[in-house]
């Protein structure tokens, strides 16, 4: 198996030139083979090549201190506000439950094993198809990151409540009465604590970087 100082010396200049231009996307050790592999082909370099590279290094971790996304801290501020949340999962649940018994004539508790599987699933999806999403937008656009992110955090914290307050309820109970309500307990709290975790696993993530 070729080491990575054999594999670097098959690359063209321009691709070790990417390592010099690049080293925050490489190791330390792969941007010095990179370096010494130019200066044996006497490809021309600054001088001070070593100096620039650090200056990268440098200029790279304050942009990424600059454009990086504070999912944890808008979360816990839109959680703040978060009735909004408990509205929107009520009246999802009315509608959903609405649409699949009267419009689609689906029995009361298959309705409710439906929307409970698919809202876990949703949950789940949500949050991967919002992140890779996040990741083409750009750093200038915040007024647009912030409302998308809004827009993420309702749907997914209504997923999040309904799926959490459906473990304790009684269903039978519940189309036996006709109801449409789930009726309100604490297990909705873990809805913002789930999402919380998902914010901060988004903040730490190297994807969390915004390029100019």
């Amino acid at each position: 198996m070729p080491t990575l100082k054999q594999k670097l010396s098959q690359k063209s200049d321009t691709q070790l030139m990417y390592y010099i231009n690049n080293p925050n996307k490489h190791t330390e050790e792969a941007v010095g083979l990179a370096l010494a592999e130019l200066r044996s082909r006497s490809v021309e370099l600054p001088e001070n090549i070593s100096e620039v590279i650090i200056e990268k290094k440098v200029a790279f971790e304050k942009l990424k201190r600059k454009n990086k996304f504070h999912f944890s801290a808008i979360t816990f501020a839109i959680g703040i506000v978060g009735g909004i949340f408990s509205v929107a999962a009520a009246m999802a649940v009315m509608v959903y439950h609405e649409i699949l018994t009267s419009l689609l004539s689906i029995d009361c508790m298959y309705s409710w094993y439906f929307i409970w599987f698919s809202t876990g699933v949703f949950s789940v999806i949500l949050p991967l198809f919002f992140f890779r999403y996040f990741q083409s937008m750009k750093p200038e656009a915040m007024t647009y990151l912030i409302g998308f992110f809004f827009i993420y955090t309702v749907v997914e914290m209504t997923c999040l409540q309904i799926f959490f307050l459906m473990f304790p309820v009684d269903l039978t109970s519940m189309c036996e009465a006709n109801s449409h309500l789930l009726p309100y307990n604490n297990w909705g709290i873990l809805g913002y604590v789930v999402l919380l975790i998902i914010s901060v696993i988004f903040e730490r993530s190297k994807a969390n970087i915004k390029s100019e």
